[in-house]
This record gives structure tokens, C-alpha cells and sequence, in this order.
């Protein structure tokens, strides 16, 4: 054990499917943190599984949250899809891999800001996920989720890819928690006037229309932190 590691006796929540278990269960072994195991064999994000990444999340907390795990949506065919535009924080598609991340990580904004998180994208193991590669490794870019790449590496066994692992999750240390930029304030108002106004009223069509709305959208959210808890309810419901 890493007894002297600043991973040390830290909560750690595991979420994915049943390489995530395996994970969670040598951060225990080696690095003597205190795993919560809630991944599912089988676990997929799009919304045709009954078994869904985001589900696993709910009620959960951890000073530390790994997602981690073989993409099932590739194994059923789920389109790959691509990334939302930055600041575009709702409508996503969950029927692709892509929408299905954006949704994900929306909910971990809203349950998990400040923590430290990471996303495992897993070795190959001889398949093609080039796709879905590219997609997650553009889905953490957005939401300035840490990346984690297996991919395209060789390892022998579940300790070869733990290892580096736990040297990203140990570099996490090292930083201030998180800043999601979904929660960032100019991408909220945004999202949310975008919600107020709806199509064909903008800054140029209609500035008193526009007006008005920011008035709306002050007095319902007067503070950021009013939103986070808006959205976690709405989350919980």
C-alpha cells in the first residue's frame, strides 16, 4: 500500500461497469483509498440501456469520482454522435455516445462540483473505438473533465492500467477542485436565456425583449449557487 501517497485513506467513487470494479478494487489494495463500487457489468450511457452510467450517480459522493469502463455503446452500436458547441449545455441527444456523455457530466456538475474527477477512456483490447474515442476525449475537453487515455496502449494486466491511473489521480492532488464551465456564469445565463427567450429573439431582433428576459432570469436565479441547487433537485426528481 501507498501509505505515504496523497491518495491515502481518500473516498473514492467508482462509476462505469466491471472495469470500473476492478479498478476500485485495487485503489483499496494499492493505494489505500476507501472505494464506493456503484458500476454495473454491462453499463452503457446512451438511453436505450436499462443499465446506465448516469443512474449509478444518484445520492452518491466521493472526495474523488472515477468513471471508468469498456464502452458498452460500441459493442450495441449507439451512434458516436458529436460534441455540443461550447456553452451549449442542454438538448442533448442521449441516444448517441456523445449526448449521452454531455448529459452525464452535466449531472456530475451538479452533484459533484469541487470534487476531483477523472474519466478512464480503456484500452482497445483489439477493437476499433477510434470514434468513441474521439468524442469522449472531446466531451472532457468541454467540460474540463480530466482525461484519462488508455487508448491505443498495450497492457498486460488491470494493475499495468491502474498504475497509470493512479498516477493521474495522484497528479489531481496538485490542483484546486474543478471548474466545470457549465457552471461557469457567462455559459449559465446563457443556457438559460437561450431557454427564456426561445427562437427569433436576440440582442439584435429584440434588445427590450432581451431585457426583459435577463430581468426574469435575475430575479429566478439571483446566485450561482441558487442554480446548482435548482439543477440537483431537478436532477433528484
Amino acid at each position: 500500500e501507498d501509505l505515504w501517497s496523497d491518495l491515502y485513506g481518500k473516498t473514492i467513487l467508482w462509476a462505469g461497469d466491471e472495469l470500473a470494479q476492478g479498478f476500485a478494487t485495487l485503489s483499496e489494495s494499492v493505494s489505500a483509498m476507501k472505494p464506493t463500487v456503484v458500476a454495473v457489468p454491462g453499463a452503457g450511457f446512451a438511453s436505450k440501456f436499462t443499465d446506465r452510467v448516469i443512474a449509478q450517480l444518484d445520492g452518491q459522493n466521493g472526495e474523488y469520482l472515477v468513471i471508468a469502463g469498456y464502452p458498452a455503446d460500441a459493442k450495441q452500436s449507439v451512434p458516436a454522435g458529436a460534441v455540443a458547441a461550447e456553452g451549449n449545455l442542454s438538448g442533448f441527444d442521449t441516444a448517441t455516445y456523445a449526448g449521452a456523455m454531455e448529459e452525464l457530466f452535466l449531472v456530475v456538475a451538479g452533484g459533484f462540483d469541487g470534487k476531483k474527477i477523472a474519466y478512464v477512456f480503456p484500452a482497445a483490447d483489439g477493437a476499433d473505438l477510434s470514434a468513441y474515442h474521439a468524442v469522449a476525449k472531446a466531451a472532457c475537453a468541454k467540460w474540463r473533465i480530466p482525461f484519462i487515455d488508455l487508448y491505443g496502449e498495450n497492457y498486460s494486466t488491470n494493475e499495468a492500467m491502474y498504475q497509470v491511473i493512479k498516477e493521474e489521480l495522484a497528479e489531481l492532488t496538485a490542483y484546486n477542485a474543478l471548474s466545470i464551465p457549465g457552471y461557469s456564469v457567462e455559459n449559465v445565463l446563457t443556457a438559460r436565456l437561450e431557454n427564456l427567450v426561445g427562437d427569433g429573439v436576440t440582442p439584435a431582433t429584440n434588445a427590450d425583449a432581451l431585457v426583459e428576459k435577463l430581468s426574469q432570469l435575475d430575479r429566478e436565479f439571483e446566485t450561482l449557487e441558487d442554480y446548482k441547487a435548482d439543477l440537483r433537485k431537478h436532477m433528484q426528481e
